[in-house]
């Protein structure tokens, strides 16, 4: 329940979710990078004043590493939401996903 359950609870769900036998390659691949990215938002210093409230609550304090932890995390999820043992070029989703990735790394590497 995202009204009751903190940030910290949604991190860990996505964190510890396995990669299905049947999924291809690319997907483990795919997977396991965000599910590395996002547990270093989720713990980052700049994250500490929201990562215990929940997940509907207004962040305590917006910063970038928020930002990111949320749209990471976001893109994660959909990730996770497909099915694993079909290529990916198969599924309009994965496009998003991807879309959403080649966004991020441009966050990441925005200094302004």
């Amino acid at each position: 329940d995202p009204y009751t359950n903190t940030r910290r609870e949604f991190t860990e769900a996505m964190l510890n979710r396995p990669i299905p036998d049947a999924a291809t390659p690319q997907y483990r691949t795919f997977v396991s990078g965000a599910q590395k990215v996002l547990r270093a938002l989720a713990y980052h210093p700049a994250m500490e004043p929201n990562i215990d409230q929940p997940f509907m609550t207004p962040a305590n304090k917006k910063s970038r590493v928020y930002f990111m932890w949320d749209f990471c995390g976001r893109t994660l999820g959909m990730a996770l939401a497909i099915d694993a043992s079909l290529p990916r070029s198969t599924k309009k989703v994965w496009e998003e996903v991807n879309e959403r990735t080649v966004f991020a790394d441009v966050l990441f590497h925005d200094n302004s």
